[in-house]
């Protein structure tokens, strides 16, 4: 019986007979809040249903309102600021002082004596028994709703505003209310009542210039508070504190500490950049390095990297310099000094490597030699001083101090070197030489196996 009666009911626009699921309640409270402007205005009662196809157009409707009432809102905003920059003009201001004076020197200044009783005390004026709050001019020109107009046959009151807000707040014991005219700021409470996202508030409230202007102020005061950060001595990150530093740099972690240090930056950044996040997110993170670079060149752990790498590709000092007042790279003095720096790391690397295969041969022949000689000589440190000066090798066989020659190698190469004169004269003109270099090289460390 009920599932014919479900099958029976129609829709209250177009007639048609509703199907399972695909049809909306007109009696709801939801759709009450939602379609009452519209029911207004087509003069019907919230009753009965409406199919998909309805429903589509009421909440067409429902938007084509919306869109009205903010492009009535920047109409008039619009205006209002013509009208200010033209009442801003000498001549009306020249016109409206004269008026002024014109008013005050027309006015009189008597005061209407009060009523005299039979006692002699002066009547209290009459107050109604109920308070009612005077209207109060909105403090912004252009948001204001429109003034009411009262119809004389019904005596009632419309209005071009949808709605009035009016907001209760008890704070501290105390009850305050406020009622809320500003079109921006009803549309902003009226999602929180809603229950709707927080970017759907946010997203009324830009709407209005000032908002914007605040909302990218607190912005700013975030991002500039989490860069003043990054440069002190407790922070590491995006500095070159050792050479692990420049060898371990990796795309993936830099972002991660990027994301960790400076959150609000990087994800202006992201969203800038687009889709396809992984394939430029070195942009990102280069874009992020030349900003905080122009903060604090401690902050160059990109710019070493690109420097060096120029370098060793053949860029020269101008070039290097350009890419350093752009913020891309560090200057060319910077690169010749973290050159020499590494070089000499690398130096005593290798020194430190030679020094401890030597210390080991020498007292592995020490050992030898104190073993099997210890009752026919007696060792001291001048046989380990004779026999790194000199070249003599021990043999491990007979016990006995053979001569065997160390090998050398002699190697060399031609050089060109070219000379270009600044200024080309007769006299002074491009040079081209020619040369050839020969190094004899002894290999000073041998060993033999046996």
């Amino acid at each position: 019986m009920a599932t014919n009666m479900q099958a029976d009911k129609k829709c209250t626009f177009c007639l048609t007979t509703l199907k399972p699921k695909y049809y909306r309640s007109l009696e709801y409270l939801t759709s009450v809040n939602q379609y009452s402007v519209v029911f207004n205005e087509l003069r019907i009662k919230n009753q009965g249903a409406a199919c998909g196809l309805c429903t589509n157009k009421l909440n067409r409707i429902v938007k084509l309102n919306a869109d009205e009432t903010s492009i009535i809102f920047k109409i008039q905003k619009e205006k209002n600021d013509l009208i200010k920059v033209l009442s801003e003009m000498p001549g009306l201001k020249a016109m409206h002082a004269a008026e002024q004076q014109l008013s005050r020197s027309c006015s009189t200044n008597k005061k209407r004596p009060l009523p005299r009783t039979p006692t002699g005390a002066t009547p209290k004026s009459k107050r109604p028994l109920f308070f009612t709050p005077s209207k109060r001019p909105s403090s912004s020109p252009g948001k204001t709703c429109p003034k009411q107009v009262a119809d004389q046959s019904t005596q009632t009151v419309h209005t071009q505003c949808d709605f009035h807000v009016k907001v209760d707040v008890k704070y501290k014991g105390k009850e305050r209310s406020r009622i809320i005219k500003d079109i921006v700021q009803q549309t902003a409470l009226k999602a929180i009542l809603n229950n709707k996202s927080e970017i759907t508030v946010i997203k009324h409230l830009v709407k209005d210039q000032t908002f914007k202007n605040a909302l990218i102020q607190t912005l700013s005061k975030d991002i500039e508070f989490e860069v003043s950060q990054l440069p002190k001595r407790r922070e590491t990150a995006l500095k070159v504190v050792s050479i692990q530093d420049l060898l371990t740099f990796d795309w993936g972690s830099q972002a991660e500490i990027l994301q960790q240090k400076i959150p609000t930056l990087m994800s202006i950044l992201k969203s800038s950049i687009g889709d396809n996040l992984n394939s430029r997110l070195p942009y990102v993170i280069v874009g992020a390095s030349v900003i905080l670079y122009g903060r604090c060149q401690q902050l160059n752990l990109l710019q070493y990297i690109i420097g060096l790498t120029l370098d060793r590709c053949g860029l020269n000092k101008e070039g290097l310099n350009i890419l350093h007042d752009i913020g891309l790279s560090v200057s060319y003095t910077s690169v010749h000094n973290k050159r020499k720096s590494l070089v000499k790391q690398h130096e005593d690397n290798l020194n430190s490597v030679v020094r401890k295969y030597v210390s080991a041969k020498i007292s592995e022949h020490e050992n030898v030699i104190v073993g099997d000689c210890q009752s026919n000589m007696n060792i001291d440190g001048d046989i380990i001083q004779n026999e790194r000066d000199s070249n003599v090798n021990i043999d491990r066989d007979n016990d006995v101090n053979t001569f065997i020659p160390k090998p050398f190698e002699i190697i060399g190469d031609n050089l060109d070197v070219c000379i270009a004169p600044t200024r080309m004269t007769m006299k002074k003109q491009r040079q081209s030489l020619h040369r050839f270099l020969t190094m004899v090289k002894q290999k000073r460390i041998t060993y033999h196996d046996d």
